[in-house]
């Protein structure tokens, strides 16, 4: 199972590629899901911005509680974590 979910996942990376490297970062999206309402990022740049940003978030989220299983008396370290979390991330 965890293999299948790998392959998907480098095949999404290299279709995702495929489009970074072949269109300008002006460009803007040629379809936009319905699910964001009238939310839309203006091109591949925001996108590509928005994406890692909201990946480092949620790896963030996953580090944050390895540590907190981890290492209980880390407390302090995650209410900093949480404040930053708060104000650079996930569309807070």
């Amino acid at each position: 199972m965890a293999a299948a979910v790998f392959d998907r996942y480098r095949l999404e990376i290299e279709k995702a590629n495929a489009v970074i490297t072949t269109m300008p970062l002006d460009a803007p999206p040629k379809q936009w899901p319905d699910l964001f309402g009238k939310w839309r990022l203006p091109d591949l740049r925001a996108v590509l911005l928005h994406v890692i940003t909201e990946t480092a978030c949620h790896a963030g989220h996953l580090g944050r509680r390895a540590r907190a299983t981890r290492w209980p008396n880390a407390a302090h370290r995650l209410s900093e974590a949480r404040g930053f979390a708060e104000k650079y991330c996930c569309n807070r």
